[in-house]
């Protein structure tokens, strides 16, 4: 199904770089991705939304502690 196929959706070098992140394994946050782009909380939080609307990712776990997981 080339829908859940990543290479085909649109993503942008900061969701890029947070994918390539979550593939490796990484647990790696919003307040990390701000930090690494130098961009605001909530443009990294639009960014993640993003990826999960996609179905690129998903949460995993409690509110608190939990982490973003690659869904493919």
């Amino acid at each position: 199904d080339p829908v859940n196929d990543p290479v085909n959706v649109p993503v942008n070098n900061r969701q890029k770089w947070f994918l390539n992140q979550t593939s490796k394994g990484s647990r790696v946050s919003s307040s990390e991705l701000a930090a690494q782009w130098n961009i605001s909380q909530k443009t990294a939080k639009r960014d993640i939304a993003d990826l999960k609307h996609k179905g690129l990712i998903e949460f995993f776990g409690a509110p608190k502690n939990g982490y973003y997981r690659l869904k493919f």
